[in-house]
């Protein structure tokens, strides 16, 4: 959801990204492809126009996944990050100044083998990511940033580990990761 509270989405009838308003305006953002498509979008939280997502190419003998930003205003797509198979929960910090997302490679699955990277985001710009934790058998968790709960108030990336061993025992840690 966009500071505004316009809702980003796409549809499987035309593979394009969508903004609906609160009135229910919809207003297309980037024109369908059929071997093009879009997931899991994040909005940045001072300028609407920037939108995180995960894309799907199809366009290739290989599918490519990318973890690109949308800038919504010039209807374009910017690379992120392909150093990887696959993609998931890229999200900016609340104040709008790093990124985070997950990334796993085949045959891992996202809970055996993904991993966390954070990068500065600044004027619709990314720096290369940062490896901040997760390998192969390992799980790295980061569905939300939030405040920490300290007087520093710091902005905190939630961080969960999980370690899978082939016995079928697990043992997890969590950590804070500044963020």
């Amino acid at each position: 959801m966009s500071p505004d509270g316009s809702i980003i989405f796409t549809d499987s009838t035309t593979d394009g990204v969508f903004s609906i308003s609160l009135s229910g305006e919809v207003r297309e953002i980037i024109h369908g492809d059929p071997k093009l498509r879009f997931a899991d979008f994040s909005v940045h939280p001072l300028d609407s126009n920037w939108i995180l997502a995960v894309q799907e190419d199809h366009r290739g003998a290989d599918v490519l996944n990318t973890l690109v930003a949308i800038d919504s205003q010039a209807k374009t797509i910017h690379p992120i990050s392909q150093r990887a198979d696959f993609y998931s929960h890229p999200r900016f910090s609340y104040d709008g100044k790093r990124i985070c997302w997950m990334h796993w490679n085949h045959p891992d699955m996202p809970w055996m083998g993904s991993e966390l990277f954070v990068a500065e985001w600044k004027n619709g710009e990314s720096v290369e990511g940062r490896y901040i934790s997760g390998k192969p058998k390992f799980v790295s968790v980061c569905h939300r940033i939030s405040s920490a709960l300290s007087l520093t108030d710091l902005r905190m990336l939630k961080l969960g580990l999980e370690r899978f061993t082939w016995e079928g025992k697990y043992s997890h840690c969590c950590a804070m990761v500044g963020f």
